[in-house]
């Protein structure tokens, strides 16, 4: 068995050889691809920048002091530097609904308190935003058709129909799209005691309000670069999200605490004052949200969007050769003859795997060689890894393809054009709101690949590397064990599909099996016994034999089978002949 797949083997490389110049282009395209990385990473910078500064390119340069070298832009975010904001929030929170949802005609803002009973406090809010936008001109009238409260308005009814199964399902006007909740949690007036949390939809494709976090990993694009007003200095979660929210809760506190609104519950009015004594305070000063220091790598700023892109044209022609190779060999019935010499089916595509695995073997190590210049944070064992299951992900799932062709030319340009074609539905998946992944798409290698590809560029541009010690840090939904999880399945599953469709997909030679004869019965068992002797079968159609000849000779049921490297071969299954005496046999026997 050994020696039979050694000399496919070798078969197989002296066909490599007998093609020099596409043996070499399948090497030479990649270290192409690889030289232009290396070219342009070398001719990029990387760039530490500072704790609290941010590398968004805005022109705000008034800073008001000294900018440390390592504010790449000189954008002022500096921890301790402070802007005064005179925005009118409800106002913000109109045009946030009216522009960013537009296409979300249900998306509502919730309102909740933390114990049975609230539902006054929620009505209060209400009335107060209804009273302090009529008078300062704002679109108040946002709250009496934009705010939902759930059932009798707790917070642990909210997140129960947050969980259930009629959130999203779909949105309507009795099951609405939470954007954000402001849950009261404690409002003691009496004791100027007040705790209140708000909550951001963050999961959306397109929402109103983002927040930076303090508990994200610097690998974060949102740690790395907080959001910011193209016509402001202020930051926009300080301009037109949360802290609006912010912003309009304190200002409601404020207000009821100073007896601006009468605090019994009975009668939910506003005093007699003037305009100017309400809303207090009406500006408010803020320090914005420090950011930790981080690398910033200008080269994935310019490569983010075509990496994995990239890499997937790199293998095209690899990809093309194989697919080529493996149908040129039915095309020139190589296959048929090697199946006489008794060489079964799964040893000469075995023997291909074996081929094209060394084959991907090197491409892999020449890559992880070139990433140590294109990626220098991360592990070499981990881009090895990740290339070479790539390699033989796609060398299986050419191996299902070209049971399709029996033409190798159509093979090496439809074959490849149906692999490039997979790689976009990477497009349909890469979302970071997509968490986590679906199962169906990662079934494509160029899927997983992309997908673990584009992490490992995050990873790099943070500074961190995609290691071992990374493998498990999920990024936009996906992580990169995962990812190598995923190529190790698509190797054995397309191996499969591609073993089945071998077998049932009608070939030029020899007879496909029907679709279900995995499930057939086979008569294996019987193989090796010997059939008992029985009388001549009665053929009318033949001469009839009379009585008074005597058989000379009588084989009944006979059996021959050789031993092959492939497995038992039956030469001669189940013949009979006789023979009678003095019978002499003319023509051909």
């Amino acid at each position: 068995m050994t020696g039979i797949l050694r000399t496919l083997i070798w078969k197989n490389v002296l066909l490599k050889r007998r093609q020099p110049t596409g043996t070499c282009l399948e090497f030479l395209i990649p270290l192409v691809f690889i030289f232009l990385f290396v070219a342009l990473k070398s001719n990029t910078d990387v760039v530490t920048v500072a704790e609290g500064w941010s590398q968004q390119n805005v022109d705000v340069q008034n800073c008001g002091f000294e900018v440390p070298p390592e504010g790449k832009n000189k954008t002022c975010n500096y921890p301790y530097s402070k802007w005064t904001t005179k925005v009118t929030p409800w106002t913000q929170l109109g045009a946030n609904f009216d522009g960013r949802w537009s296409g979300h005609p249900f998306a509502k803002l919730f309102l909740a308190t933390e114990n049975e009973g609230g539902q006054k406090i929620i009505d209060m809010f209400k009335l107060w935003v209804q009273n302090v936008g009529t008078i300062e001109g704002g679109t108040s009238n946002f709250f009496n058709t934009s705010t939902f409260v759930v059932g009798n308005g707790t917070n642990s009814e909210l997140t129960s129909y947050l969980k259930s199964k009629e959130y999203g399902a779909p949105f309507s006007s009795n099951s609405p799209e939470c954007v954000a909740a402001i849950v009261f949690n404690k409002m003691d007036f009496e004791n100027a005691q007040f705790e209140y949390s708000i909550r951001l939809n963050t999961t959306s494709e397109n929402p109103t309000f983002r927040a930076p976090r303090s508990d994200l990993r610097p690998t974060s694009g949102v740690q790395q670069a907080i959001l910011w007003s193209s016509s402001s200095p202020n930051p926009r979660y300080i301009q037109k999200s949360f802290m609006t929210l912010q912003q309009l809760v304190d200002s409601f506190i404020i207000d009821v605490a100073d007896g601006k609104m009468y605090k019994g519950f009975s009668s939910l009015t506003y005093a007699n004052i003037s305009n100017s004594e309400m809303f207090q305070p009406f500006g408010a000063t803020f320090i914005p949200f420090p950011t930790r220091g981080y690398q910033w790598d200008e080269f994935f700023d310019y490569v983010t969007e075509v990496f994995s892109l990239a890499f997937i044209l790199m293998y095209l022609y690899p990809v093309a050769k194989v697919l080529s190779v493996l149908v040129r060999e039915k095309e020139s019935r190589m296959n048929e003859m090697l199946k006489m010499m008794g060489v079964a089916e799964e040893f000469i595509i075995l023997s291909w795997y074996v081929t094209y695995a060394f084959f991907f073997l090197g491409l892999a190590l020449l890559v992880a060689i070139g990433g140590t210049v294109i990626l220098p944070n991360s592990s070499f064992g981990m881009i090895f890894l990740l290339f070479f299951l790539f390699g033989i992900g796609s060398m299986a799932f050419c191996f299902a393809a070209s049971t399709c062709f029996w033409k190798s030319k159509t093979a090496f340009l439809v074959g490849d054009i149906m692999y490039f074609m997979g790689y976009f539905l990477y497009y349909f998946v890469r979302s970071e709101s997509i968490d986590p992944k679906p199962f169906l798409p990662l079934l494509f290698p160029q899927v997983a690949f992309a997908l673990s590809i584009q992490i490992t560029a995050r990873l790099e541009s943070a500074g961190a590397g995609a290691s071992f010690e990374s493998a498990n840090e999920p990024i936009d939904g996906f992580t990169l064990s995962y990812g190598i999880f995923m190529l190790v399945v698509d190797f054995i599953l397309w191996t499969l599909v591609g073993w089945y469709l071998s077998k049932v997909i009608p070939q030029e030679f020899g007879t496909s099996r029907p679709f279900y004869f995995m499930f057939m019965r086979t008569n294996s068992e019987n193989q090796g016994q010997v059939d008992t002797d029985s009388s001549l079968p009665s053929l009318p159609s033949y001469e009839k034999v009379e009585s008074s000849l005597q058989v000379g000779i009588s084989i009944r049921n006979l059996r021959k089978t050789f031993d092959t490297p492939g497995g038992v071969k039956v030469a001669v299954k189940g013949m009979n002949l006789g023979k009678f005496q003095s019978e002499i046999e003319n023509g051909k026997n």
